[in-house]
């Protein structure tokens, strides 16, 4: 029996991650499909180590090499801004270069959703970048601490 509820236990908190992005079309980016690509830096906290940032969850997504996935994220991202309560948005030649947005809260945490595509830019970087946050933080702490 405790083996049972010990097993139980680990599902659920490996589904919980998930469960965050639950109905946003950027969902599809966290489900570990970019882990092993040499281009891709995947960033998952939770925990202590985003407490002091009045967050429970953090993940990120920077691909170096995005191709036609920075089109689709766009699109996913945009989906899902369409929803969002309050947003800070700049666009390059009708396309969407970045986007922070503050989507409405589940379960009484506030998430946030940020998005960047460099190809856009000045520089001529070539990477693309969305950030999921969820918890207590405030837009103007998000900002202060993420946004700079």
């Amino acid at each position: 029996m405790k083996r049972q509820v010990a097993l139980w236990l680990l599902a659920l908190a490996a589904v919980m991650p998930l469960a965050a992005q639950r109905g946003l079309s950027i969902a599809k980016f966290f489900d570990g499909r970019y882990r092993d690509r040499k281009d891709a830096v995947e960033v998952y906290m939770k925990g202590r180590s985003v407490e002091r940032y009045d967050l429970t969850l953090f993940r990120s997504l920077t691909l170096a090499e995005p191709g036609a996935v920075a089109a689709d994220m766009e699109r996913c991202v945009r989906r899902d801004a369409a929803r969002a309560v309050d947003s800070e948005v700049g666009m390059k030649g009708g396309r969407l270069y970045y986007g922070f947005y503050r989507l409405p809260a589940d379960g009484g945490e506030n998430r946030y959703l940020f998005f960047r595509n460099d190809a856009l830019g000045r520089g001529g970087g070539r990477t693309v970048t969305l950030i999921f946050m969820q918890g207590a933080a405030t837009p103007d702490v998000i900002r202060r601490h993420f946004m700079k």
